[in-house]
């Protein structure tokens, strides 16, 4: 295989998807952690079965800026040597120094199973949502300039299906001392609390608040915006 050193990711991060988990992996980016946008194989009983799983291995390629022959080889050993030969792949001049999280928001349709998949990823960390504000901005996504309301009412039950099938995934895991739930909004109004206990679940010592602005699109600003 491509790495001879195992250096792996040590935690998840999921949650609905528009539901803050790009803020979330922020704030782990601002304390030494490092990983690419989304990867989703944990979603697999195998590296082999996430080849064909979409549309996530194709999303790999952009996520974490590597070729599709890459993915292709990263899919032919376990776990262990997918998840150490993409972070070298993707971060060969950190690999080694920094810590990894595997951010991917439908791992929480499934939390149970992508904690289990491996012995090196033991933790999670899942935002939620209050499902009107998740539902707003589903329905922005898919809406295509139609009235919020409008195109709410029109995908009531898809969107409710869909928010039901993610918080019934994780419920079970709400007393589970290895994963820690973080309310978005929570987050966003007492987010120096957050910065402690995030901090403290993950590495057993406070987390810093963050000091630079998201380097993907759909987070904006260094600070917190409830309104937003």
């Amino acid at each position: 295989m491509l790495n001879s050193q195992k250096t792996l990711p040590s935690i998840l991060l999921c949650g609905y998807e528009r539901g803050g988990t790009t803020l979330l992996s922020d704030v782990f980016r601002s304390n030494g952690y490092e990983s690419g946008f989304e990867c989703g194989a944990l979603m697999c009983e195998s590296p082999a079965d996430f080849l064909n799983y979409q549309p996530y291995s194709d999303m790999l390629e952009r996520g974490w800026g590597i070729t599709k022959k890459q993915v292709q080889d990263l899919c032919t050993g376990d776990f262990k040597d997918f998840y150490s030969n993409l972070l070298h792949l993707s971060f060969p001049e950190v690999t080694g120094k920094a810590k990894f999280f595997d951010k991917t928001p439908i791992y929480m349709s499934k939390l149970g199973k992508a904690l289990h998949r491996t012995d090196f990823i033991n933790k999670a960390c899942v935002i939620h949502r209050d499902p009107r504000s998740i539902f707003v901005s589903w329905a922005k996504r898919v809406g295509e300039g139609a009235k919020i309301e409008h195109t709410v009412l029109n995908n009531l039950d898809n969107f409710c299906n869909r928010y039901l099938s993610y918080f019934i995934g994780s419920a079970a895991h709400l007393n589970n001392p290895k994963v820690m739930f973080i309310p978005f909004e929570d987050l966003c109004l007492r987010d120096n609390f957050y910065y402690k206990a995030i901090g403290q679940f993950t590495d057993g010592e406070a987390f810093t608040p963050r000091l630079t602005s998201s380097r993907f699109e759909n987070v904006s600003g260094k600070k917190m915006d409830l309104n937003k």
